[in-house]
C-alpha cells in the first residue's frame, strides 16, 4: 500500500502529547507534504524518500525568532502509520491512523 494520504499522529515529545495532521505525497521515491501541528502551524517539505512502506523527509519551523529542524523517518502498514520525529530538542515516536 502507498504512503500517500492524510493521517492523524500523536507524538509523545518532550514538551508533552503532540496531536498532528501528517499529509504525505509521493512522485515515485519522492515524498512531499505538510505536517500541522499546535503552535508550530503548518509546515511544508519537500525531498523526503519513499522505499516501499517506509519513508524519510525533514523539515525546518521558523518560530518566535527560532528555526527547529525536525527530520522524522517511518513505515505505513495498512491504515497504520509509525516512526520517529528527531528535533534539537530530542527525539519522540509517533504513532497514527489514516483518515
Amino acid at each position: 500500500m502507498s504512503v500517500e494520504g492524510t493521517y492523524k499522529i500523536s507524538a509523545d515529545t518532550p514538551m508533552g502529547v503532540m496531536e498532528s495532521t501528517l499529509i504525505l505525497k509521493t512522485a515515485g521515491d519522492e515524498l512531499t507534504g505538510t505536517m500541522s501541528a499546535g503552535f508550530i502551524g503548518q509546515v511544508d517539505f519537500n525531498g523526503g524518500k519513499v522505499e516501499g512502506s517506509c519513508f524519510s523527509f525533514a523539515l525546518t519551523v521558523k518560530k518566535f525568532f527560532k528555526k527547529i529542524d525536525i527530520s522524522g523517518h517511518g513505515r505505513v502498514e495498512g491504515d497504520r502509520i509509525s516512526g520517529r520525529i528527531i528535533t534539537s530538542y530530542g527525539e519522540s515516536c509517533f504513532e497514527g491512523e489514516r483518515v
